[in-house]
């Protein structure tokens, strides 16, 4: 999917532009927000219910750890790549 998103209508984009509507960018992002949305609301929602009452809290935890701290990192990343984008 990121090749696809590459291939979009960037300006000062460095890969060449083969999809030139605004319409490919927008349906990509809609179909990968939509894909990761139903992606993490069924591992929130099971992944509870596989483990003793006892310990539904501490996975539950755990989990939204998990996500904060792959959210943190894709935005560092996409900070940190864009420091090495020339202007």
């Amino acid at each position: 999917l990121l090749p696809a998103i590459w291939a979009c209508n960037v300006p000062s984009s460095y890969v060449p532009t083969i999809l030139s509507h605004d319409f490919f960018p927008f349906s990509l992002t809609f179909m990968l927000g939509l894909s990761n949305g139903f992606i993490v609301c069924a591992c929130f929602t099971g992944a509870p219910s596989r483990v003793s009452k006892a310990n539904q809290g501490l996975a539950s935890t755990i989990m939204i750890f998990g996500l904060n701290l792959g959210l943190l990192g894709g935005s560092a990343l996409s900070f940190a790549s864009m420091r090495g984008v020339p202007e």
